[in-house]
């Protein structure tokens, strides 16, 4: 792995050798989801169009000299957009890619399959050990940003933007880089960025939004003593 620029012993105490930081390799062996969570990267804007609310998700692969995902074929990177109104009833999508059945749980969704597709005869999903008519690879090309756009209602209070990785016939992708949620007050959007710091977001968003809130009760008051005799 990348030099970490602080190690400079791999083995102190056990015969290990003082040496450069910068020419120490780290020999730290990250798990799946961690290399994943590096290696793709997540943005998404909004905005309010004639249409409704529109999401535009940019997603890249950086730092790796391959296609991701890599490994055998029925691996798969999917990027999930849910957006509901303010009652957390799930508007529909008007324009956009949709899920395929490969996704399990998630066909039909708003949102995107990157993954080296197998296509039996019949046109369905195949899995790598059957036999299969043709492949469909939408991978993502290393350094290639893939640019996409979801337009949903005017009733959106807040769209989710998710990508997880997955395998055929999974029920539900499991979180790997992070989690996009954008939130709208009236003709304004709050962005929450990233799942670990959403908490400190949000609290964010409600400290602003009580802001507003004390705005107006304050202009409710001083319109009522004006008009007091």
């Amino acid at each position: 792995m990348t030099p970490t620029g602080k190690m400079t012993n791999i083995a102190p105490g056990k015969g290990g050798i003082e040496r450069d930081p910068k020419t120490l390799a780290s020999h730290h062996l990250p798990g799946g989801l961690e290399l994943m969570g590096r290696a793709v990267k997540l943005k998404a804007e909004a905005m309010t169009t004639e249409q409704g609310r529109k999401i535009e998700v940019e997603i890249v692969a950086t730092n790796v000299g391959h296609r991701v995902p890599t490994g055998f074929a029925d691996r798969q990177l999917i990027l999930v957009v849910h957006a509901v109104d303010a009652d957390g009833h799930r508007v529909e999508l008007l324009e956009g890619g949709r899920l395929p059945a490969s996704t399990g749980k998630w066909k039909g969704m708003p949102g995107i399959l990157y993954a080296k597709q197998l296509i039996g005869a019949a046109g369905a999903p195949m899995p790598f050990w059957l036999p299969n008519a043709k492949t469909v690879d939408t991978r993502l090309m290393p350094e290639q940003p893939d640019r996409r756009a979801f337009v949903f209602g005017a009733s959106v209070s807040r769209v989710t933007v998710q990508v997880g990785t997955g395998a055929f016939g999974r029920k539900s992708p499991t979180p790997a880089a992070g989690t996009i949620m954008i939130c709208w007050w009236r003709s304004s959007c709050y962005r929450v960025l990233d799942s670990p710091t959403a908490f400190f977001a949000t609290l964010r968003l409600c400290v602003r939004l009580s802001f507003y809130i004390v705005a107006i009760v304050s202009k409710c008051k001083k319109r009522h003593r004006g008009n007091t005799p």
